[in-house]
C-alpha cells in the first residue's frame, strides 16, 4: 500500500517522507521509487526519508498511514499533540486473515473511528482501502480513472484528501461521514474475499458507472464510460442493443444478457489486466445504442 500510494503522489508532483519502524525498509522503497523521480529547479528532492516518526509528521500536510491494523491506532495514540491538527489518512482493513471471514473491530465500530477516538485532536480520514497496490501504481483500471472511495467528520480534511486524488489522477468519492468506514472496510473484505473465486489474483478495482438512459423506452443504454470497457446493461425486454463488434443481442428483462449473463449494475469490479485489451486498436469504433433511438 505504501508503495502504491508513493508512487501516485510522486507522479503528481507533491513532496512525499517516507519512515518505517524499521528504516531498512524505507530505505529500501526509497531507493526503488528515486528511479522516478528527479530534483526540482532548486535542486530539492521531492522523496525524502526520515529517521523518526516525529520528524516524519512535522509540519506535514497529510500524513497517511500505511499500516496494518491496529498499529495506525497505536501510532495517533503514541504522537498525542504532535498530530493535533493534523490530516491523518488511514488505509488499514481490519480483516482477521486467518479466516478472512470477519473483520476484527467490534461490531458497529470501524478502524478509522478507533484511530479518531485514539486522538481526537487528529484530522482522521478513510481513504485507499478498497484500492490493491497493484491498481494504486497504475492509478486506472479498465482504462478509467480509479475511484478513491473517502469518508470523515472534518469536510476540509476530506476535502484536502480529495485535492490530493485529484493530483494523482484519480476519482475521489465522498461517500460521507467516518462512520462510512464501518461499510468501506466490510466492502474491502468482500473484495478480498472475491479474488480467489473470480480469478482477479489481486489485480482488480471497485468501480462506479454511471448508466445511460433512453429517453424512450427507459431503459438503459451504455454511457461513453460503459462502452469503452464493453458492458451493455438493458432494462426492457423489447429493447436490443446493438454491439459492432460481436452483432445483435437481445437482453433479458432483469438486464442480464444472454451471452455474457451480467446484471446491470453500477458497481463494477474491473480487472486491471483489462486497460491493455480494451484500449488496443481491435476495440476502437465500438458503438452501442438502444433500437428506441
Amino acid at each position: 500500500m505504501a508503495e502504491g500510494i508513493a508512487v501516485r503522489v510522486l507522479a503528481s508532483g507533491h513532496t512525499l517522507r517516507l519512515t518505517d519502524k524499521e528504516p531498512g525498509k524505507a530505505d529500501a522503497l526509497a531507493a526503488a521509487l528515486s528511479a522516478m523521480t528527479e530534483p526540482d529547479a532548486d535542486g530539492k528532492h521531492p522523496l525524502i526519508t526520515a529517521r523518526s516518526v516525529a520528524a516524519t509528521i512535522a509540519g506535514a500536510d497529510l500524513v497517511v498511514l500505511a499500516l496494518p491494523y491496529p498499529l495506525g491506532r497505536q501510532l495517533v495514540r503514541d504522537q498525542g499533540a504532535a498530530l493535533s491538527g493534523t490530516i491523518v489518512v488511514d488505509t488499514c482493513n481490519p480483516v482477521d486473515f486467518s479466516t478472512f471471514d470477519s473483520l476484527l473491530t467490534s461490531p458497529g465500530m470501524s478502524a478509522a473511528e478507533e484511530i479518531a477516538e485514539a486522538n481526537p485532536a487528529a484530522r482522521v480520514v478513510k481513504a485507499f482501502n478498497t484500492t490493491f497496490q497493484e491498481a494504486l501504481v497504475a492509478g486506472s483500471v479498465g482504462g478509467l480513472p480509479l475511484d478513491v472511495f473517502l469518508a470523515g467528520d472534518d469536510q476540509g480534511a476530506k476535502d484536502k484528501v480529495a485535492a490530493l486524488v485529484e493530483d494523482c489522477g484519480m476519482r475521489p468519492v465522498d461517500t460521507g461521514p467516518l462512520r462510512r468506514a464501518r461499510e468501506l472496510e466490510g466492502f474491502q473484505l468482500l473484495h478480498m474475499t472475491l479474488q480467489g473465486p473470480l480469478g482477479l489474483d489481486w489485480r482488480s478495482a471497485i468501480k462506479l458507472l454511471p448508466l445511460g438512459k433512453c429517453k424512450k423506452c427507459k431503459c438503459y443504454v451504455p454511457s461513453e464510460t460503459e462502452r469503452r470497457i464493453g458492458y451493455i446493461p438493458c432494462h426492457a425486454s423489447n429493447c436490443q442493443a446493438i454491439d459492432y463488434r460481436g452483432g445483435t443481442r437481445r437482453l433479458r428483462a432483469d438486464g442480464g444478457s444472454r451471452r455474457r449473463g451480467r446484471p446491470a449494475s453500477s458497481v463494477a469490479v474491473v480487472p486491471a489486466s483489462r486497460v491493455e485489451r480494451v484500449s488496443g486498436s481491435h476495440h476502437r469504433g465500438v458503438r452501442s445504442e438502444c433500437l428506441c433511438l
